[in-house]
């Protein structure tokens, strides 16, 4: 009787190692992506894009006169599309969903209580946040555009659009930059 006591205990022994071993090895593989791949060609528009930003505002810093002529026009025609190009590099980029993302999302987010609507509103903090950055520059750019078409820009108005700007920029540099680990 003992015997079978002892030989019982050692299968339930080895079967409980064994059931200890075998989710040790299924849950050490597994991994949750919240952020998505380093994509250097993002990088490089973005970069890009900062230099094109960065002659414009260098242009504009002393001031303008009121309206735009041919080459002003070009150049906040030409960043608007770069922007645009860029969000929709951005947007087509493979996005890891994790089941947060996912269940808000869905259907059931229409089902969330009153008091989860701040919940269901901050969701867009686990999204990425690079094209709406990229978004927030060009509202700036149209802002700086019809400014001066209107009135010019005076240097202290220049000075608030460029911090806004480069602070959007800043933004959108780092997290792109970072997810190279």
């Amino acid at each position: 009787m003992q015997r079978l006591l002892v030989r019982l205990h050692w299968q339930s022994v080895s079967m409980s190692g064994l059931l200890a071993a075998f989710m040790a090895l299924a849950l050490g593989g597994c991994t949750v992506q919240l952020a998505p791949d380093y994509e250097p060609t993002i990088v490089q528009g973005l970069n890009d894009y900062n230099a094109q930003i960065q002659t414009h505002m260098a242009n504009v810093a002393a001031g303008t006169r009121p309206g735009l002529n041919a080459d002003q026009q070009k150049a906040y025609d030409d960043l608007e599309g770069k922007g645009r190009a860029l969000i929709m590099l951005i947007k087509a980029r493979p996005q890891p969903q994790s089941g947060l993302v996912r269940w808000f999302g869905s259907k059931l987010a229409d089902k969330i209580p009153a008091d989860g609507d701040v919940a269901k509103a901050n969701i867009d903090f686990l999204a990425v946040p690079t094209d709406a950055q990229i978004e927030k520059i060009l509202l700036q750019l149209a802002a700086m555009k019809d400014e001066q078409k209107r009135q010019g820009l005076k240097p202290d108005q220049y000075k608030i659009y460029a911090n806004s700007i480069n602070s959007f920029m800043r933004n959108a540099l780092t997290y792109e930059m970072a997810l190279k680990r």
